[in-house]
């Protein structure tokens, strides 16, 4: 009798501690305009931390913090096309237009720095110290210092690939994904790489780019 009063008591217990265990709170729906001079939305950013959206505002680059009511021009960015912000949120890559240039700017920066050239489409960060970018000439996805320097493919030859775009990596490990366009074909699909090994892989067949949004999960338009 007094086991089975004992085991009710913990089954009771147990029950209370989590009927306490505080829930989190809803996520709020935000919604508001922002004016910009394109409906491209590879010209549009948001922040790791979902607090700022840089985006391109008459052919420079402006950051709007979502608790502020007008966004501010980052100077010296004219031409600035495709921004991609820093896993920290304190740097933004873009492709500068028509130069064909990738370049780096901080945040609460005055001067963008030049880190290659022949860069096109839209960048991506694979740690704080290093992006990756298409090479306008070789059509294949590169690999550059945040500082500049040499660049370097980031996958071995992939003779079955002309074409690698719209890369986004999933932050925290060496995963690319990224669209591609097999030779000789006119569909393109998305494949996923591991930028240490250097190798890559199929995922599907698409027409769209994709983001992570999650380790499990992608997003993308069909």
């Amino acid at each position: 009798m007094w086991v089975a009063a004992l085991l009710a008591a913990v089954v009771l217990s147990f029950s209370a501690a989590r009927l306490t265990v505080p829930q989190p709170p809803p996520l709020a729906e935000v919604r508001f305009e922002v004016p910009t001079p394109t409906a491209h939305a590879n010209w549009i950013a948001l922040s790791p931390d979902g607090r700022r959206l840089a985006f391109v505002a008459d052919g420079q680059l402006a950051i709007r913090d979502m608790d502020a009511i007008v966004a501010r021009v980052l100077p010296n960015t004219a031409g600035a096309t495709n921004p991609a912000w820093s896993p920290s949120g304190r740097s933004i890559a873009y492709t500068q237009a028509p130069d064909n240039r990738l370049m780096r700017i901080a945040v609460d920066g005055v001067s963008p720095e030049a880190i290659a050239d022949q860069a096109t489409g839209r960048p991506a960060w694979l740690s704080e110290t290093e992006i990756v970018f298409t090479h306008a000439s070789s059509g294949q996805l590169h690999r550059v210092s945040a500082a500049g320097g040499t660049t370097a493919p980031l996958f071995r030859a992939d003779a079955s690939s002309d074409r690698q775009t719209w890369p986004a990596v999933l932050q925290g490990t060496d995963q690319v994904l990224y669209l591609s366009r097999p030779r000789g074909d006119s569909r393109q699909e998305l494949r996923i790489g591991s930028a240490a090994a250097g190798t890559s892989q199929s995922i599907m067949r698409s027409d769209s780019m994709a983001v992570f949004a999650g380790r499990h999960t992608l997003l993308f338009i069909r």
